[in-house]
C-alpha cells in the first residue's frame, strides 16, 4: 500500500489519510479489512517519521557547529580539538548530519533561526543588564 503521508514538496494534492479511510468504510464490509490495514500502516508510518525526526533533532544538537572566522560553519563534534589546518576542519552540516537528510537549505533555516533568537534575546534584554 502506498504512504498515506503526502511528501512535504508534493504540489499535487493527494487524498489525506482521513479522506482514504472514509472511502474505505463506505465501499463496504470487505473493505473494513483494508480500512484496519492501512490504519495499521499510517500509524507504523508515523511512528516511524517521528523516530527519525526526534533521531534528527538529537544529531543536530550533538552536532553543534560554530562560525569561521572567514567565513562558514564547521562541525564542533567532527572537526578535531587540536585542529591547526583549516582543512581539518569538517564543514557544517557534517556528513553523519548529511546521512539523515540534513540538507544545505536546512542547515541555513537552523542557522537562521538561532541567529534571529539571539537577536531577541539581545533586543529585550534592557541594555545596563548582565544577561
Amino acid at each position: 500500500m502506498p504512504d498515506i503521508i503526502p511528501p512535504a514538496t508534493s504540489s499535487v494534492s493527494k487524498p489525506t489519510a482521513f479522506d482514504t479511510l472514509m472511502s474505505l468504510l463506505e465501499s463496504g464490509v470487505e473493505s473494513r479489512q483494508q480500512a484496519i490495514v492501512a490504519v495499521a500502516e499510517f500509524r507504523s508510518q508515523v511512528e516511524r517519521e517521528e523516530r527519525h525526526r526526534v533521531a534528527k533533532d538529537a544529531l543536530i544538537q550533538l552536532h553543534e557547529y560554530d562560525e569561521l572566522i572567514f567565513g562558514g560553519f564547521y562541525c564542533m563534534y567532527c572537526t578535531p580539538d587540536d585542529a591547526d589546518d583549516p582543512d581539518q576542519n569538517v564543514y557544517w552540516p557534517c556528513p553523519p548530519l548529511r546521512e539523515i537528510g540534513v540538507t544545505e537549505v536546512d542547515a541555513i533555516v537552523l542557522i537562521s533561526g538561532s541567529r534571529a533568537m539571539i537577536e531577541t534575546r539581545h533586543r529585550v534584554t534592557p541594555k545596563g543588564d548582565a544577561a
